[in-house]
């Protein structure tokens, strides 16, 4: 019996092939998460601007450039965004967070750029209800990666990958969205994504490339308030600039396709922007893209009457920010 042999029995006698024994071997979810944490995150520098080249539905006919900048200063923080006619600006004083923007709901993938500077950061939630996979060994984009999933309360998986080497996070996704990382850099030792990729339904929503980060010092009036305009959508809420848990879909029906949409053939993606408060209790619903209004106004009223999980920041409950997609598809 030659000792490749020997190793393969005994492999079996333990109950696990090799390509089992080795997963197991591999390192756990919660200690990538914490590795990757340590090396991307920018409260270390404390104060800083990132500025970056915003980009939607890049490479298409109705793609829209823009930019946006971010500050922070421990616990101040400001982001203002300027694609085109559309204008976000996020301030968070005195632990709220106050936001103004110039429609009701952003573009497609745009909520992700209120948290941006956060982004690459991989918050595991906690709880008897949310179970982590083993890690398992990944290709992506040409690199070996760790991968693990996170199943929540609803049916839905978020799946997070990292580079083997550096531990920095690769990509992340749900059922929604995939957010890829791109060409890290370093400042103060602390790395950072240089370009950020938001996909749906396969197709690229939304890039942020060029990303540059600056320590400075940033003078008093960085976090004044912009001048109010009744036109402008307004929300003034608890911020949270830790990790959110809950704020996930415990109970909703899918909405039911209309009749006349269906005799039509109407099809496509409704991607739906949802406020919920601190007892998961929907409290805004708007169209961000639909292919046609029946089946916009579908989904809107379905969604309405969702039920998300209480978010909490710590021990306060907090308005979350969603995006909802709707596929409608004929068999």
């Amino acid at each position: 019996m030659t000792s490749e042999f020997r190793l393969i029995f005994a492999a079996a006698l333990l109950g696990c092939g090799l390509s089992a024994c080795a997963e197991d071997n591999l390192p756990q979810a919660r200690e990538l998460a914490r590795a990757a944490n340590i090396a991307s995150d920018l409260s270390q520098i404390e104060t800083y601007k990132l500025t970056a080249v915003v980009a939607t539905n890049p490479g298409s006919t109705n793609s829209e450039t823009g930019r946006i900048t971010i500050y922070r200063d421990k616990g101040r923080f400001r982001s203002d965004v300027e694609i085109k006619d559309y204008r976000e600006t996020r301030i968070i004083l005195g632990g709220r967070l106050h936001l103004w923007r110039s429609t009701p709901e952003p573009r497609t993938g745009l909520v992700t750029l209120g948290n941006l500077d956060r982004a690459w950061r991989i918050d595991l939630p906690g709880g008897p209800k949310r179970t982590i996979s083993k890690t398992s060994m990944a290709k992506v984009g040409g690199m070996q990666a760790y991968c693990f999933e996170v199943k929540q309360l609803n049916p839905s998986k978020h799946r997070t990958c990292v580079d083997a080497t550096t531990k920095l996070a690769l990509v992340t996704s749900n059922d929604a969205f995939q957010e890829e990382f791109f060409d890290y850099a370093t400042i103060e030792q602390v790395r950072f994504p240089q370009k950020i990729r938001l996909s749906a339904d396969g197709k690229v929503a939304l890039e942020i490339r060029d990303i540059r980060l600056e320590k400075t010092q940033l003078p008093p009036e960085t976090f004044t308030f912009p001048n109010e305009d009744p036109k402008i959508f307004r929300l003034n809420v608890l911020a949270c600039d830790s990790a959110i848990t809950g704020g996930e879909v415990m109970l909703g029906k899918q909405p039911e396709y209309p009749p006349e949409a269906r005799a039509r053939h109407d099809t496509g993606t409704v991607f739906l922007y949802v406020v919920a408060d601190g007892s998961g209790t929907v409290k805004y619903v708007g169209i961000e893209t639909a292919p046609t209004l029946a089946l916009a106004q579908a989904s809107m009223e379905a969604v309405k009457q969702w039920k998300y999980s209480p978010a909490m920041c710590g021990t306060n409950p907090v308005f979350v920010e969603r995006e909802v997609k709707v596929k409608f598809y004929i068999r």
